[in-house]
């Protein structure tokens, strides 16, 4: 039986539209939303942090008085964060034919979405980057697909993503399927727009 492995952000779920919180909480920081971005890659995506733990790193990272509203700011994808309309119809579908399981570089708070969602009995497991201290470019596939004690062959990656996703499915030896729901990667041979494709 086929193992799919399937990416959270962009794939399942997304944030709703709404003041663009990741830049807010740049500007309190006094840096860019890219090295702000870069940042919480490089800790919060590896790390088990509370909010108020990388608050504080953050706080040390860019030389900034700590600023604990911005607390708020950090727990806004758990009041908007959704599903897209063919994830549970599809879940319930594939869940039946095939095992699924949820891969994400995230954070904790991404973890809470994830309960939020309430999409966790879809999945035999979930695997978030933060308790592995990788992430997918790192190899967070591969370590999964050995923890499974399956051959890479026997896996399918689905995500959004180009480089986190598509590249690093091939690299590891697993089938890649593109969820391009922009339509914008036309060129990429195994492709869907919507999950009802799969």
């Amino acid at each position: 039986m086929k193992q799919l492995l399937f990416d959270l952000w962009g794939t399942l779920a997304y944030i709703e539209e709404g003041g663009d919180f990741v830049k807010e909480i740049a500007i309190v920081l006094g840096t860019t939303k890219s090295k702000y971005r870069a940042f919480v890659v490089n800790t919060w995506y590896k790390e088990g942090l509370t909010a108020e733990e990388f608050l504080q790193r953050a706080s040390l990272e860019f030389r900034r008085n700590l600023d604990m509203s911005l607390i708020d700011l950090l727990l806004e994808p758990i009041k908007r964060v959704k599903l897209y309309p063919d994830v549970v119809p599809n879940l319930k579908k594939l869940m039946h034919e095939k095992r699924l399981f949820l891969v994400s570089d995230t954070t904790p708070i991404g973890g809470e979405c994830i309960n939020q969602l309430e999409i966790t009995n879809y999945f035999e497991s979930i695997h978030l980057s933060f308790e592995y201290g990788v992430t997918k470019k790192e190899g967070l596939y591969q370590k999964i697909i050995q923890e499974l004690g399956v051959d890479p062959s026997e896996c399918i990656i689905v995500g959004d993503s180009i480089n986190s996703d598509y590249r690093c499915g091939i690299e590891v030896g697993a089938q890649s399927i593109l969820v391009d729901r922009e339509d914008r990667y036309k060129g990429v041979v195994r492709r869907v727009i919507t999950l009802d494709e799969l």
